[in-house]
């Protein structure tokens, strides 16, 4: 007896053996590694949909929750150790391979070795390198749930000719497409995005293609000329045929006229005939547009930045859209960047002298125009007048107001006012060398 939770129908067929939907099934198709760099260095809407979100969640970096020396201090090691380009690399190598890691390059101890930031000293954190599956090969997986690194390997081997073992405290791992089940399926890597998107990528890219090739065939010319047949075989019937057609097109060439035989006007010799043919490509364009936005759908990329079109409606600016995009990015820094730095800031502070690790937010993607800035300004003015008005702002607020707006990049020149020293009058037991003595 067939078991199925499907919706049947004995007398059409629907649902049952006769029905051809009832054989359909999903496959995996695994991509390899030489599969994912040929569609990536040869497809540009597969390079797109690759380099897009790595680009986007990590081109405005972020914002450090301090100030002073720690914040300079912070930024100088981001530069130093290229912190944001690699974090992008990163996610891009994520998003080809299924997978990808941080190699934190520690002067201290083994790679072997376990290493916590806490033993770090300044400057023992001498670069980060970004690896793929492939270099980074995976030991058996850590299934001891009280383990800090459950779930990930219990150590990582390097590809390299010492083929070098490397503790999980020095590696930071980002998967890309996870699998639903990675303990039960033995697998630690995800799967490369091309695994679930080599269909509708393959499709548009098929799609485009097709167009391209039919561009010849949208204008054909049709010569028929009577006994062709029976001309060709003649011993120079074809030399007779290939000169008509090239004293035919020679004359059409040079003064723009059709030369043809006109015939006897009977059945026996009607004469030549030209006829043209022309390929209509009318909805080629939607039906082109359709399969690039079911790859927008599946990417959660906007259709707009993705295919670079203007957005479509009446009055539509794209303002929804953008807002939606920088939504999704910011989501995905969330899920996939935060737990990638929380990792790296320990070590990260601990270099530049720093035992806590300031709290941070990622900077906004979208930057506000000219307008827009100083509409805010004013309206933070206003609402700043309103509370000095009142009372509620003292001068320690006032003066470090003062100086977030000397930092910005909005009022040149202003300087910071300096403090007012308030004078104290001594303690005249401190200046005489405290009370007298009890019998003076």
């Amino acid at each position: 007896m067939r078991a199925t939770d499907d919706l049947m129908n004995v007398i059409s067929g629907l649902g049952t053996g006769r029905d051809k939907n009832s054989y359909n099934r999903f496959d995996v198709r695994h991509v390899s590694p030489a599969e994912v760099n040929a569609a990536y260095r040869s497809s540009g809407l597969t390079r797109k949909v690759h380099d897009i979100y790595p680009l986007e969640m990590t081109r405005a970096g972020r914002d450090w929750q301090t100030k002073g020396d720690e914040l300079d201090a912070l930024y100088a090691e981001e530069t130093r150790l290229k912190v944001w380009p690699k974090l992008r690399l990163l996610a891009q190598r994520a998003r080809l391979y299924g997978g990808g890691a941080l190699l934190l390059g520690i002067n201290r101890g083994a790679p072997s070795d376990p290493i916590d930031a806490t033993m770090l000293r300044p400057g023992d954190l001498q670069f980060i390198h970004v690896l793929t599956p492939d270099q980074l090969q995976v030991e058996a997986i850590d299934r001891d749930p009280s383990s800090e690194f459950y779930g990930e390997p219990e150590y990582y081997r390097l590809t390299d000719s010492r083929s070098t073992l490397v503790d999980p405290s020095r590696v930071i791992p980002l998967i890309g497409q996870a699998h639903p089940d990675p303990m039960q399926e033995q697998r630690f890597w995800g799967d490369p995005l091309l695994t679930s998107l080599w269909s509708a990528l393959s499709n548009s890219d098929l799609v485009h293609q097709t167009a391209a090739a039919l561009l010849p065939e949208v204008k054909a010319d049709t010569i028929s000329i009577p006994g062709l047949g029976q001309m060709l075989l003649s011993c120079d019937g074809e030399a007779q045929v290939t000169k008509r057609i090239a004293a035919a097109s020679l004359m059409q060439s040079m003064f723009n006229v059709r030369l043809l035989d006109g015939g006897d006007g009977t059945d026996r010799n009607p004469g030549d005939k030209w006829e043209t043919r022309q390929l209509s490509l009318a909805g080629f364009p939607e039906f082109m547009a359709a399969f690039k936005a079911c790859v927008a759908a599946e990417t959660d990329i906007p259709y707009t930045r993705l295919a670079g079109m203007s957005p479509g409606g009446l009055n539509a600016s794209g303002e929804s859209e953008q807002l939606d995009w920088g939504k999704a990015v910011n989501s995905r820094q969330e899920t996939e960047l935060r737990p990638v730095l929380d990792r790296l800031d320990p070590f990260l502070a601990a270099n530049v002298g720093q035992s806590e690790v300031p709290y941070f937010s990622f900077a906004p993607i979208d930057q506000p125009t000219e307008v827009q800035r100083w509409e805010v300004e004013k309206k933070r003015a206003e609402v700043f007048k309103i509370y000095i008005d009142t009372g509620e702002f003292g001068p320690d607020l006032v003066a470090s107001t003062r100086l977030a707006m000397a930092e910005s990049d909005m009022w040149p020149g202003l300087e910071p006012e300096a403090p007012e020293e308030v004078f104290e009058e001594p303690d005249p037991d401190e200046v005489l060398g405290g009370p007298p003595a009890v019998g003076e």
